[in-house]
């Protein structure tokens, strides 16, 4: 019985659970008009000031990096939904 509790609060929760998977690159890369208005020390001045100066290299490897780790959110979003949420066998 409590095991059948927790797979429905899982399941209950799958949609925050997708959406804070989703912003792990956001945690990251930060917004790139408030840092480079504020000054903070995140990706989104190094990634303008890359593009700027017209900086192939670096401007691909945070690209990669943010895209990455979307895909690792995603995978981690999908492992939950299957974790809290296993279909039954045919």
């Amino acid at each position: 019985m409590l095991i059948f509790i927790i797979r429905r609060a899982l399941l209950a929760l799958n949609l925050l659970m997708s959406t804070l998977d989703y912003l792990l690159p956001v945690l990251i890369s930060g917004s790139i008009i408030v840092s480079v208005m504020l000054g903070l020390p995140t990706e989104g001045p190094l990634l303008s000031q890359a593009l700027l100066a017209e900086d192939l290299f670096l401007s691909a490897m945070i690209v990669m990096m943010l895209g990455s780790l979307t895909l690792i959110g995603n995978r981690n979003a999908d492992i939950r939904r299957i974790l809290g949420y296993p279909r039954p066998a045919d």
